[in-house]
């Protein structure tokens, strides 16, 4: 159990196989879902790539200047840095070319130029635009000027859609949702 200042609790899990050389580390959130799902954006240039994301699984990351995605619920959740977030997808894209090389060798180039840009990215000579937005409303990005408001970040909450909540294990019952199991360190929601 970790506090993250002007955050909340985590849990972070960590395992490193020294025989096989298998690393697993995830986090998750020791506090409840929250009552609304929030978007964060922040205008990235070379100094806030060392900044600490807690990603959890129901956040999707985008880079709008590329028309990236990672959608939510496609990774665990995770403690990193926006540098971090970068070189995990170079290294999942690059992991594919060899078979992509030799299959479609058209489509390989594409990915590769395409890695190309997030390299450029995750060295900090193209300032770019970062956002993630999680339903459960329970991912952050560091903010350096904290207590004071980060000019380069916004925060914006919002409702959450009946899919959204469906997608997080509610269930509607007469216009209230309830969380159908118990899983992880989630609590039990209030009607919404």
């Amino acid at each position: 159990m970790t506090k993250i200042p002007y955050f909340q609790e985590v849990v972070i899990m960590s395992f490193e196989c020294p025989h096989c050389g298998n690393k697993n580390n995830e986090i998750k959130s020791a506090g409840p879902v929250q009552s609304q799902g929030h978007r964060i954006e922040l205008k990235v240039t070379k100094k806030d790539l060392d900044r600490q994301i807690v990603k959890t699984e129901s956040a999707s990351v985008k880079l709008p200047e590329l028309d990236f995605e990672i959608p939510a619920f496609s990774q665990k959740g995770e403690l990193s840095t926006i540098e971090g977030i970068l070189d995990r997808a170079i290294s999942s894209l690059e992991q594919g070319q060899p078979l992509r090389k030799a299959v479609d060798p058209e489509q390989a180039e594409k990915v590769g130029q395409f890695v190309d840009k997030l390299k450029t990215y995750r060295s900090g000579d193209n300032p770019f635009t970062i956002v993630l937005d999680d339903i459960s409303g329970n991912s952050f990005v560091e903010n350096p000027h904290a207590p004071n408001n980060d000019e380069a970040m916004t925060i914006t909450k919002y409702d959450r859609t009946k899919e959204q909540n469906q997608a997080l294990g509610f269930e509607e019952s007469d216009g209230n949702y309830f969380q159908k199991k118990f899983s992880g360190f989630n609590y039990l929601s209030p009607s919404l």
